[in-house]
């Protein structure tokens, strides 16, 4: 057994536990703003290993929702694989 499927059973065992109910998946941009999904938990048990589709997109907008028109920018989708030892419940 290795220490990542014994994390996600841990995760999986919290989420049930608590009923929590939505995960939110979040990702700094280039400027450190948080972009973010929020997908159901029984979704989010499916990602944890395989990783969730991402507009690679929205990392390189500035932070007006521009692009950087001086560089190529590959606009497709990247895998976004959540590091699981950053797994929080919120307060609220």
């Amino acid at each position: 057994m290795n220490e990542n499927s014994q994390l996600q059973r841990e995760i999986q065992a919290r989420i049930k536990h608590e009923g929590i109910r939505t995960v939110r998946l979040l990702l700094p941009d280039l400027h450190g703003v948080a972009r973010a999904k929020q997908v159901t938990a029984s979704y989010f048990a499916g990602i944890m290993s395989t990783g969730h589709g991402w507009c690679t997109a929205l990392l390189y907008v500035d932070l007006l929702q521009d692009f950087d028109q001086s560089r190529p920018i590959q606009l497709d989708n990247g895998v976004l694989i959540p590091d699981l030892t950053t797994f929080a419940v919120l307060p609220w």
